[in-house]
């Protein structure tokens, strides 16, 4: 009885015992940091088994357009309808104001996109027909200034251009201020939202010196991303900045949404 043992008796760790768990569950972290990827924001973000699987089957290498996009819709995630994206990394300096790039640009094959867009004018029935998500005159102002509508594409007639720009400082850093340069400050409104309606997008270089487009979905065929792709890749090179005297357009990729990229040969 002295030396036996209850069943609710349980042996303390020793020290060799404990140091191996430790031993072991560093094992196992520094295992998932490896596997892990640090998000722009900073988080860990640990790649699925999908992901892996088709990771392995991109060679290390350049594409031909048409094999980079079969390629892509192969890889694509196809339980849902997923975006082709298209990343061009441009030899220029962000820093410098005369070498960023933007401009408009209507792509051959429309990509459907949500589009919220404000029209300030004097004929809101039109503009609401043409596609225009909200339309008025001074009203329309006051519950922009609010904060009760939020836009992604202000377009107004000049004669409004007065009580719009008291709302500078909120519009401005959203991009929203209409300007003559891009059309959305125009007497042809309604035109101008017809526009993006078939297909017009921004092409605007991010802090890095990239740029970023949705190409088309994974449900379409090669031969649409292909002009889409193409389009821009030489809408882009013809907006190259003087001061740029090297090879404008560096690198070109593809990939699908939550899909390895592709390199692609230009």
């Amino acid at each position: 009885m002295g030396n036996q043992k209850t069943k609710d008796y349980i042996e303390p760790e020793n020290e060799l015992e404990k140091d191996s768990k430790k031993t072991t569950q560093k094992l196992k972290t520094d295992n998932q940091t490896k596997k892990a990827i640090k998000t722009k924001k900073g988080k860990t973000k640990i790649r699925s088994a999908r992901y892996k699987k088709f990771k392995k089957q991109i060679e290390n290498k350049k594409y031909s357009i048409k094999k980079a996009l079969k390629l892509v819709l192969e890889t694509s995630n196809k339980k849902f309808k997923s975006s082709i994206e298209l990343h061009l990394n441009l030899n220029i300096d962000s820093s410098k104001s005369d070498q960023n790039i933007r401009f408009f640009t209507t792509l051959p094959q429309k990509v459907e996109r949500n589009f919220n867009i404000l029209a300030i004018t004097s004929q809101p029935e039109k503009a609401k027909k043409a596609g225009a998500k909200w339309a008025g005159k001074s009203e329309i102002i006051k519950k922009l200034q609010k904060g009760e509508i939020k836009p992604n594409i202000l377009i107004a007639e000049p004669k409004f251009m007065k009580d719009l720009s008291k709302l500078a400082k909120i519009l401005g850093p959203k991009g929203l201020m209409p300007n003559p340069k891009n059309n959305t400050l125009t007497e042809n409104l309604v035109n101008e939202i017809k526009e993006y309606q078939n297909g017009k997008i921004e092409v605007k270089s991010d802090s890095t010196g990239n740029l970023h487009f949705v190409i088309g979905k994974n449900d379409w065929q090669i031969l649409n991303l292909e002009k889409n792709f193409e389009h821009l890749l030489s809408d882009v090179r013809a907006h190259k900045p003087q001061a740029v005297k090297k090879e404008f357009v560096k690198s070109a990729s593809i990939c699908s949404t939550m899909s390895p990229s592709i390199k692609v040969k230009i």
